[in-house]
């Protein structure tokens, strides 16, 4: 992040634009017409509207970026069974893997006893 000359925290696009070409007119976004979202280059970038932005994002990217949903997952990074006595779904609706959070509850109470024995 980037400090304006009002002391405000820009990225590094539009403290580029800003700093060699002028301010952003408001009500205006950077579009980087070279869609390489890490460039700074100065000649790269355009202000125009949130809508004109978003109209200028390629059709594939669009598609990939979509919210579709995905089916639950049938086991938990580690192979284990996301179903049945092994499934913990939270009343936030989180589902978890009950061998992996007693492994992890095992190992934090190993680590505070090697704690307390080491001090």
């Amino acid at each position: 992040m980037f400090r304006n000359e009002h002391g405000k925290a820009v990225t590094a696009h539009r403290y580029s634009y800003e700093s060699l070409i002028g301010p952003i007119p408001d009500g205006l976004t950077i579009d980087h017409l070279c869609r390489n979202r890490p460039c700074i280059n100065p000649d790269h970038l355009e202000p125009v509207t949130q809508a004109e932005n978003n109209r200028r994002v390629p059709v594939e990217v669009r598609r990939l970026s979509a919210r579709v949903p995905r089916p639950p997952r049938t086991t938990c990074k580690h192979g284990h069974p996301l179903s049945g006595e092994n499934l913990y779904v939270s009343p936030g609706g989180h589902r978890a893997c009950r061998t992996c959070a007693k492994r992890r509850v095992l190992e934090f109470c190993a680590r505070k006893r090697n704690q307390a024995q080491a001090a």
